[in-house]
């Protein structure tokens, strides 16, 4: 342990410059996102000026990571037999040891010694901060890995950037390339593959490192490295089944029960919309009843067959949850009263585009409506009119449950806070009858929990649904922010949001009209909602002779 100790302090005491410039980066970028949360972006432009820092300084730290792996595998070259330690009584595995220590608290006890006040600053509670540190050291991993494997396979630095820049070369080319089996490519067999083929390709980083440092055989490490480089592109492309599955099951063991005959599916008209230069659509409309009236309804995956005169066309389907019907359930789980509206009215005025913040509009006298739009060719549409198909479809709809994370009077520089989410209400302006407000929000957010990518601090995430609602408790009515503008970053794990809001005078319907309502902007409370997915059911519909109507 002597030893090891001892090549450990003379590695940091060799590369104290590299390791202080990359605690910089890292420290300069948190300090950004701190920037960010408390009030340093007043503006769009700021905002994204502040983001493009936080890219900048995120892609420093990687490089200087990749600069650091390298000179530390270096300070003892393993190629060749000359190098220095070889002549002292240190062995392979002491060597590995000595380094692995090293890269260990340089890679991976500083990044997280250093992220540690910023979670905590954030709301973090012990589970966040245990999902935060595992993708902290799983992104720490997709530096030092692949830069380990080929430091131990060159004697210098000049031939490590050279296969450094081949090496991504091969995987940006890779990724171009169409997957084989691409029918097969569902997004979970996409998702499947991607983390095998990083498993197959840090599984070859391992065995190559372990390699060098027991054998010192450059030429069965070169081999090793290119066999695992063709594993990893047969998990990328060829691999055909979906192991999500297990991960989903852990997630559905939560959900609640709903019985699937408690939902069904009411055809209330399909028609056929026609646009200058678009090809045809074919719009299905539906009535979803037995929806529990605390739970929100929102679209899932969907599956249409129409078969007529021995022709069958099998299509998928986009699916569109109409607004109104989604609202009472947060009005309820708010404890606001659910306003109720003309029956008449709704059924003369269920095909057009509804006006915002009209709450009463939202909700229909009975069930809520669904649509599955679908692009078709003219030929088939053309026939369907002229002899009705039979139309069969089967959707997985999704139910959400509202939930209140929190209140608060509605001023500048008002927050909520509640555990791990935080909202700051940065501006307040008035447009006429409306109101404007700009939030900065901020509040966990692990990578692989969301579908979509990142790019730098960018974030795409997946979370529950937040919506922002204005109540008025005096006179028990609500306002739905309709969101305007919004900006998202990403530093150390967390989520950081820029919003701004716009919140319309509500209006119900009173003696056979709709009537604003005046002094609705007076003691108001802003109200975060989430809504946490609770259940997927299936459900389907089957027509004999489909009927369709012409848009007009």
């Amino acid at each position: 342990m002597k030893l090891i100790g001892h090549i450990v302090k003379k590695d940091f005491r060799e590369l104290s410059g590299t390791v202080a410039i990359y605690t910089l980066f890292i420290a300069a970028k948190l300090v950004l996102g701190a920037l960010l949360v408390h009030g340093a972006a007043a503006d769009p432009a700021m905002f994204s000026r502040i983001q493009s820092y936080g890219n900048l300084c995120l892609g420093l730290e990687v490089l200087t990571g990749y600069v650091l792996v390298a000179a530390w595998v270096h300070e003892h070259p393993l190629i060749g037999t000359r190098a220095e330690w070889m002549t002292r009584p240190i062995s392979g595995g002491q060597l590995l040891a000595a380094k692995l220590c090293g890269l260990g608290l340089v890679m991976a006890v500083l990044p997280l010694a250093l992220a540690l006040p910023w979670w905590l600053g954030n709301g973090y509670g012990v589970h966040e901060i245990e999902r935060a540190a595992a993708e902290t050291l799983l992104r720490q991993a997709v530096v030092v890995v692949p830069a380990l494997a080929l430091a131990v396979l060159t004697d210098g630095f000049d031939r490590y950037v050279i296969w450094l820049l081949v090496l991504f070369g091969l995987g940006f080319g890779a990724s171009m390339l169409p997957p084989v089996r691409a029918a097969m490519s569902t997004p979970d067999v996409a998702v499947t593959r991607e983390w095998l083929s990083l498993a197959v390709a840090a599984a070859t980083a391992l065995f190559v490192v372990a390699n060098q440092f027991f054998t010192r055989r450059t030429g069965r490490g070169v081999a090793l490295l290119c066999f695992g480089l063709g594993g990893t592109a047969l998990a990328a492309w060829w691999w055909p089944h979906d192991l999500t599955r297990f991960a989903r099951r852990t997630a559905e063991a939560t959900w609640e029960s709903v019985p699937a005959d408690q939902i069904t599916l009411v055809l209330e008209r399909a028609r056929v919309i026609r646009r200058p230069n678009r090809e045809p659509e074919l719009r299905v409309a539906m009535a979803v009843r037995g929806v529990p009236p605390d739970l929100k309804l929102h679209g899932g995956r969907a599956a249409q067959t129409w078969e007529w005169g021995g022709v069958k066309i099998e299509r998928p389907g986009e699916l569109h949850i109409e607004n109104f019907g989604t609202v009472a359930p947060v009005l309820r789980a708010l404890g606001l009263r659910v306003p109720q509206m003309d029956p008449a009215w709704f059924q003369a005025n269920a095909e057009r585009p509804l006006r915002a913040g009209l709450l009463g509009q939202l909700i229909p006298p009975e069930g809520v409506g669904l649509s599955v739009q679908t692009p078709m060719r003219p030929a088939y549409l053309a026939r369907m009119q002229h002899e009705p198909a039979d139309y069969d479809l089967a959707v997985s709809l999704e139910l959400f449950r509202p939930e209140v994370i929190g209140e608060e009077p509605l001023r500048t520089g008002g927050r909520i806070d509640r555990g791990r989410d935080h909202v700051r209400i940065a501006r307040l302006e008035q447009v006429g009858s409306a109101l404007r407000v700009t939030l900065v929000e901020s509040g966990p957010a692990v990578s692989w929990k969301s579908p979509g990518r990142y790019v730098g601090t960018g974030f795409a995430g997946e979370g529950p649904e937040v919506e922002y609602f204005l109540t008025n408790r005096a006179r028990g009515n609500a306002s739905r922010g309709q969101e305007l503008l919004a900006q998202r970053a990403r530093f150390g794990t967390v989520a950081i949001t820029w919003r701004v809001l716009e919140f319309r005078a509500p209006r119900e319907w009173i003696g056979g009209a709709w009537v604003e309502l005046q002094g609705w902007d007076q003691n108001l409370t802003l109200a975060k909602v989430a809504n946490r997915r609770v259940a997927e059911v299936p459900c389907a519909l089957q027509v004999e002779s489909l009927p369709l109507t012409e848009d007009k």
